[in-house]
């Protein structure tokens, strides 16, 4: 079926430089919205016609004519076609998942870790969460597998740290970071599930930690006994669709500094998955901030890792949304 107009596919997204980054939502003001294109692939008025790709807290949708009933005839939607699931393979499980779990003392953020907690502390964050290592960014980069509850391989996220200072390295003030489907021949895969999800099984009676950060989860499990730390990879993440694997399960959010707010309007959001759940809000305490010298958008981890920490002396207050 052709359509006069329609949201970009991922081929569309990769080929038009205009539609790599999401454009700012006229109704949230999120960088979550999508512009559709007509039939030969030009943007509609990218500023008003499209779709916000936060659709339980935002939905905003316009279409180019403004005629809903119109639309459902000649517009496809986000979510047409479900994608396949493509999970690795057995045969991509050999080539990619296994040789990576090996080279820790070339791995820049285990190498970093191995001055913040002994050596069972970090082999045992190494076989919970999978750490892997990889050869991109010249070497020594961190892969965080996301693997689900039922153990299939989604994706590998590979990101490059400072051995020194634990911090993402960057350049030109951007990041390093990159899925490893983008290196090699492994194609689309499915969509995203939380970092850790695979240890819900293993862990059935914790309660569970989300934060932002692949690397905060990993720190933090090395100090909180009985809670396990699950990371959503992104502060736009935190959705229901993400955290339906833990429905039933006592859950407890720990926004980065800043995001106490939409965590909390989230938490509150999907409070129905869950047995119960609950926010901590230190990241929003000043003297905390400055007794840890911490600034704007660190998190929980960036704390730990703090020269002065002491686990001894620490307290956090858990507030139930």
């Amino acid at each position: 079926m052709n359509y006069r107009f329609h949201l970009p596919t991922k081929n569309e997204r990769e080929k038009n430089k205009e539609l790599r980054g999401k454009r700012k939502c006229p109704q949230c003001g999120e960088n979550t919205f999508v512009p559709y294109l007509d039939a030969i692939g030009h943007i509609v008025d990218g500023r008003k016609y499209g779709r916000c790709e936060r659709i339980n807290s935002c939905g905003y949708i316009l279409y180019p004519d403004g005629d809903e009933n119109d639309a459902k005839r000649n517009y496809r939607p986000i979510y047409t076609q479900k994608p396949k699931a493509q999970f690795l393979n057995a045969e991509q499980r050999e080539k990619y998942f296994k040789p990576s779990l090996n080279n820790y003392d070339k791995n820049h953020l285990i190498t970093f870790l191995r001055g913040v907690f002994d050596d069972a502390t970090i082999n045992t964050m190494i076989e919970d969460y999978y750490i892997g290592t990889h050869s991109h960014f010249n070497g020594g980069a961190t892969l965080f597998w996301q693997i689900d509850k039922f153990g299939n391989i989604h994706r590998g996220k590979v990101m490059q740290y400072d051995r020194n200072t634990g911090k993402r390295t960057k350049i030109n003030g951007k990041g390093l970071v990159t899925s490893i489907h983008s290196l090699n021949d492994l194609g689309d895969l499915p969509s995203q599930c939380l970092f850790g999800e695979h240890l819900l099984s293993k862990y059935p009676d914790m309660f569970v930690g989300i934060v932002e950060s692949e690397k905060t989860a990993i720190i933090a499990s090395g100090v909180f006994e009985g809670c396990l730390f699950l990371a959503c990879g992104g502060c736009g993440n935190l959705t229901t669709s993400m955290c339906r694997a833990l429905k039933g399960r006592n859950v407890v959010l720990f926004p980065d500094n800043g995001k106490y707010d939409e965590w909390a309007q989230k938490g509150r959001e999907m409070r129905h998955l869950f047995k119960t759940i609950s926010i901590v809000d230190i990241m929003e305490n000043h003297d905390v901030l400055e007794r840890y010298q911490l600034k704007k958008g660190d998190d929980i981890g960036d704390m730990i890792i703090s020269p002065n920490f002491d686990f001894k002396d620490f307290r956090i207050e858990l507030k139930e949304l």
